[in-house]
């Protein structure tokens, strides 16, 4: 049914999928996932000249031109940029390229498929890039994987700056690196504060979406925790059961929030498998007293804004979550 309530399973899956919004980076790690981030985009930067190249596009022919001459034109301009993409990459394999230059000399020649193949590859290569920051011989150690491997891979860019880099449109990150390569020549910090600035504005919005996705699960559990033993419902055992709660390690800091049911909704939420298949899980202490602390937060800011003259009148979740980040 369509608008059928979700379960307590359904509100994990959909809090599990948000959960990376809890890596929160320290204003030194953005500067220094930013920089690393930076120079791995160089090999897509460099296909265009100047100020263009920020917006890191690739050329694509176009789909509905007839003009044979011109779609032979468009067809080898693709070609070539991705040829330059290749080139410009740190991993490039030149022996490689001197044994297929070698096999060429021979007679040797591709198939128009086994071209187009390269073609897929190198532009899903360059996309990837853009997207988070793998390069090709690294992808392949990615895509190398299984599922329940690539969810414990550890990419070479911190999480929270590959949810930022997603979350830019196009003109703002073409944006963004200009910034940040203008601070370069400048011979300062590339506009450090500006950039932890910035992120700190994105973050909240994130981490109060992930938050009211935690508080759901721990408003379910206290609720089956005001009933009666024999009328609870029988996945509040299996929470107890599954998530690793008490593997959390106790605290004292004051901004951690100190509600019994969001700490198992965290330790839901952020714990990992042991492995693929099994119901087990291993508590992540690092992340979930991360999350903790910004649920504690997320609760301070959430009773300043209920106080708040605009609170009845922000009926939805996006615009009373919008309202919490203020107050955060």
């Amino acid at each position: 049914m369509k608008n059928a309530k979700p379960t307590i399973l359904d509100l994990i899956r959909r809090a599990r999928l948000v959960r990376r919004a809890f890596r929160i980076d320290t204003s030194a790690e953005i500067s220094e996932n930013t920089a690393e981030f930076h120079e791995r985009l160089w090999p897509l930067r460099s296909l265009k000249p100047e100020d263009d190249g920020y917006f890191l596009d690739i050329f694509t022919p176009d789909p509905f031109e007839t003009d044979p001459d011109e779609i032979k034109r468009q067809y080898a301009l693709e070609t070539m940029t991705l040829v330059w993409f290749k080139l410009q990459t740190p991993d490039f394999d030149e022996a490689k390229m001197r044994e297929n230059a070698a096999a060429y000399e021979r007679g040797v020649r591709l198939t128009s498929a086994e071209r187009e193949a390269h073609r897929k590859r190198a532009r899903a290569d360059a996309e990837g890039l853009k997207r988070d920051g793998l390069l090709p011989s690294e992808r392949r150690q990615y895509e190398s994987l299984s599922s329940f491997e690539k969810n414990r891979f550890n990419f070479p860019i911190s999480t929270e700056t590959l949810e930022h880099n997603a979350h830019l449109t196009r003109a703002k990150r073409a944006r963004f690196f200009k910034d940040y390569d203008e601070g370069l020549l400048e011979g300062g910090d590339p506009n450090h504060t500006q950039l932890v600035r910035y992120r700190t504005r994105w973050r909240r919005d994130h981490v109060v979406s992930a938050c009211a996705m935690v508080e759901d699960i721990a408003d379910w559990i206290d609720a089956q925790m005001a009933l009666p033993r024999n009328r609870r419902d029988k996945d509040l055992d299996m929470l107890q059961r599954r998530y690793a709660r008490d593997e959390l390690p106790e605290t004292r800091s004051v901004i951690v929030t100190r509600r019994e049911s969001a700490w198992l909704a965290v330790a839901a939420t952020t714990a990992e498998q042991v492995a693929s298949g099994s119901a087990k899980h291993e508590a992540r202490p690092q992340v979930a007293m991360s999350a903790l602390a910004a649920f504690g937060k997320y609760e301070l800011a959430k009773d300043r804004a209920m106080k708040s003259k605009i609170w009845s009148s922000a009926g939805s979740r996006k615009s009373r979550n919008l309202l919490i980040s203020r107050f955060l």
